[in-house]
């Protein structure tokens, strides 16, 4: 049998490809991310004044949020009686990929 040798050029040129499309990847993810922020922050502020009585307040959402954001977490039960508030910063954490 004849063996296949490849040139370290080829293998070189080959992995700086598959780097390339690894960054081009994540930064058209990171670009989504920054869009679907940009929407979520727009709307839970649009309606802030909106939600009071039994909703949970705006400051705990983002305390919500942010300790699912920064726990990396993948995984949520909400089981609400409102309006849908808490899930929308629930949903909005669990949208986070893993490395932000």
């Amino acid at each position: 049998m004849r063996s296949i040798r490849t040139s370290p050029w080829i293998a070189l040129g080959i992995l700086i490809f598959l780097c390339a499309a690894v960054i081009a990847v994540a930064a058209r993810q990171s670009r989504a991310s920054t869009a679907l922020d940009a929407r979520v922050e727009k709307f839970l502020n649009d309606q802030r004044s909106d939600w009071h009585d039994w909703n949970v307040p705006y400051q705990d959402g983002k305390v919500l949020h942010d300790l699912i954001a920064r726990n990396h977490y993948t995984r949520a039960l909400e089981i609400g009686t409102s309006s849908g508030h808490s899930a929308i910063w629930i949903a909005w954490a669990l949208s986070k990929p893993a490395a932000s």
